[in-house]
């Protein structure tokens, strides 16, 4: 399918993006594609300025990114050479549940680079599949990598509170390593915020109606947080249990 991709994401983007392929890709045309697309849809959610700056290349990127030629070639390039369009299919693949997307989470959780187990980590915090929770709890308490322990912990909080609060609580007293390259926070504060969502508690954040996030006003309560979790981890087990 031939495609005049500078034209599509502007020579200017086209030339930004070129620069940021850290090797060569199977599918150069496909990671420029993806990189613009991630990077105008950023722009348009941030307020009017970027709809109106990248509003038309939007609109000429969801026309190219829906057909079938180039679907198959976002699931065909979770195999790609490169860790970054792995990682930018893989996030195309999960957001938009094309093809097998849960054999691709599994693969892509398991892949070589902790670059792009770090961001399929971060795309499956929302809804992972059930068969991804298996693996996170894995890498959460295993991956060589701090920051791939980090966000593999922060999606936990989807997971089933019985079997996962131990995880996070132990992961919390004991996880306090940190890449100093990364703006990563530590797998042990992760862990908080995880036990926050999961329990719908404040201790860490406050949440609106809408999903959205802000620091606890006078700061994080760490005890009162471990306190709570420990104790609503017993009443979930009494319940389990058929006790009131």
């Amino acid at each position: 399918m031939p495609l005049n991709v500078k034209e599509i994401i502007s020579p200017d983007l086209y030339k930004w993006f070129s620069e940021d392929i850290d090797r060569p890709c199977d599918d150069t045309e496909l990671f420029l594609l993806l990189r613009a697309w991630e990077f105008v849809g950023y722009a348009a959610r941030a307020g009017e300025m970027g709809k109106d700056q990248f509003g038309g290349i939007q609109d000429r990127l969801s026309d190219v990114l829906k057909t079938p030629e180039l679907k198959k070639r976002i699931i065909a390039g979770v195999e790609d050479s490169s860790p970054h369009l792995r990682a930018l299919c893989g996030r195309t693949v999960l957001d938009n549940k094309l093809g097998d997307y849960e054999k691709v989470a599994l693969r892509l959780l398991g892949d070589e680079e902790a670059f792009v187990r770090r961001h399929m980590c971060e795309t499956l915090h929302l809804k992972p599949p059930p068969a991804a929770l298996v693996e996170l709890e894995h890498l959460a308490q295993n991956d060589p990598f701090p920051s791939v322990r980090a966000l593999a912990t922060r999606a936990l909080a989807k997971g089933d509170p019985i079997k996962v609060i131990p995880i996070l609580l132990h992961i919390h007293e004991t996880d306090k390593e940190y890449e100093e390259d990364l703006m990563i926070d530590t797998p042990s504060s992760h862990a908080a915020s995880a036990l926050d969502e999961l329990m719908k508690t404040n201790w860490i954040f406050v949440r609106n109606d809408r999903g959205f996030s802000t620091l606890r006003p006078g700061g994080s309560d760490y005890a009162r947080l471990v306190e709570h979790a420990k104790s609503y981890l017993e009443r979930l087990k009494r319940e389990q249990g058929g006790e009131k």
